[in-house]
């Protein structure tokens, strides 16, 4: 098999994947993700850093006594934990890492209801399959994601690192595919009838999702935004910012939708003292919606800060779905839209072209 048919059959494996795990896991709202473990807690079971294929709720048996369950943490400490049910009670499940000498709920995490079971590792054989060293590489990744953002002055957008990655990922593929092709591509030959130049369509098709991905993931990551409102909650004194301690004041939200597809914008509070009236908002082209924002000081005095995000998304679902999309997290939602776009361009692309090798049509002299 040459190298570049090998690298085109991983790309559309890997992409086949990815598609797979983030849509289905998404739509059924539990994720079928591929994490890791931080902590010796699960060790020799999960090595810390090793990383692990967590399956949807959707496709497994009841959780039972002596299964590895990844669940939400209640405590705020982590927001998943992977460990395994030692006990029941009529609360939830009684949870301990293999490698602690007590269980979760010893040290203050209330029982873990089943509501709040995210997936199951997969085990073959009695054996959870593991991916060495996946947590140090996903750190690294996010880590030098997160450095080329600030550098393109993108930090201010959540998602703005969905874009960059876009990017890089279609970058790398097309030049790996152009290296495999220069790599297997034999040396000329002396005597050869004269043929046209081919290039294969797939390369063309990659190219074509790298030019529409960005537009799509830029057209939902640059409005959204996260906003600081700067407060003064001190009494007998008066100003804009200036707020009477415990006072609350509301004013008009408004949002205006200057591009050509409907969008469903997401508004949330982050932290306490800022509230809407209704946060999810459905806008067409050229038109306005409105809600209603609400910030509250608090009873004591002093300078506080009141934060809260919006997020756009093209209206390509049901509003319920790109919501409990951007639930699980607006990565998430961003990623599944995108593919959607991507999934079309793809399916139409085959349709009209075609996987197979496009003959050039020679420049005429």
């Amino acid at each position: 098999m040459r190298i570049r048919a090998w690298v085109w059959r991983v790309l559309f494996v890997v992409l086949f994947c990815v598609i797979f795990f983030v849509v289905v896991g998404a739509l059924t709202g539990h994720p079928l993700f591929l994490g890791y473990v931080e902590t010796a807690s699960m060790d020799p079971t999960i090595a810390p850093g090793e990383g692990f294929v967590a399956l949807s709720p959707m496709v497994t048996p009841p959780p039972s006594q002596g299964d590895i369950i990844v669940f939400e943490s209640q405590t705020d400490e982590v927001d998943l934990v992977v460990h395994r049910i030692v006990g029941r009670t009529e609360e939830g499940f009684i949870t301990q890492g293999d490698n602690n000498p007590f269980t979760d709920q010893d040290r203050g995490e209330p029982p873990v209801p089943a509501a709040n079971v995210a997936g199951q590792p997969l085990v073959v054989g009695g054996t959870v399959v593991t991916v060495p060293g996946y947590g140090p590489f996903t750190v690294a990744v996010q880590s030098w994601l997160q450095a080329v953002v600030v550098a393109l002055g993108l930090g201010r957008y959540p998602g703005a690192t969905i874009t960059v990655a876009v990017g890089v990922i279609g970058v790398s593929a097309i030049s790996v595919s152009v290296l495999a092709e220069v790599l297997t591509t034999p040396g000329r030959e002396t005597t050869r009838a004269p043929t046209r130049p081919t290039v294969d369509s797939r390369l063309v098709l990659l190219i074509v999702l790298v030019i529409v991905a960005v537009p799509v993931t830029t057209f939902m990551t640059l409005p959204s935004e996260t906003t600081e409102i700067t407060i003064l909650s001190a009494p007998y004194a008066s100003g804009p910012g200036v707020f009477e301690p415990g006072e609350a004041k509301t004013t008009a939200f408004s949002v205006e939708n200057t591009q050509f597809v409907p969008k469903v914008i997401i508004l949330e509070s982050q932290g306490t003292g800022v509230e809407f009236s209704t946060s999810v908002l459905t806008v067409n082209h050229g038109q306005t919606a409105t809600t209603n924002l609400t910030v509250t000081a608090p009873p004591t005095e002093g300078t506080y800060v009141r934060v809260y995000s919006q997020h756009h998304y093209p209206r390509l679902l049901p509003v319920g779905v790109i919501y409990r999309l951007h639930a699980v997290s607006p990565a998430v939602a961003t990623g599944v839209l995108t593919g959607i776009v991507l999934g079309g361009v793809t399916v139409g692309f085959w349709l009209r072209v075609g996987f197979r090798a496009l003959t050039l049509r020679p420049s005429s002299r």
